[in-house]
């Protein structure tokens, strides 16, 4: 007999799951705006304004990215402890520097 109905330990494991996820795409698209900032910076000389913008906002997204995979490990870190004090499965997503190697080889 197959069960149908979740315990509250799987409803709010769940949750956890959606809220890393969610994080790890935050992480993935701040990463992706750094890359792209970078190859903009590449095709302006570098003794112009626009340089010195994009330049700024390159810094800023790098701090964005931290930002980003300190709220990714948060969520990592509270899906972790709810699954092994449940006992339940779900608990598979990598550590935050793991990903972040992976994002900046893509």
């Amino acid at each position: 007999m197959k069960k149908t109905v979740k315990t509250e330990a799987e409803i709010h494991r769940d949750q956890l799951v959606l809220a890393t996820r969610t994080d790890k795409g935050n992480l993935e698209a701040d990463v992706i705006k750094v890359r792209r900032i970078a190859k903009a910076m590449a095709l302006i000389p570098e003794n112009t304004i626009e340089f010195r913008t994009l330049r700024a906002d390159h810094d800023l997204a790098k701090w964005d990215v931290l930002t980003s995979l300190r709220q990714y490990e948060e969520s990592r870190a509270k899906l972790r402890d709810h699954c092994q004090e449940h006992c339940l499965a779900g608990d598979t997503f990598i550590p935050g520097f793991e990903l972040l190697e992976m994002l900046a080889d893509k």
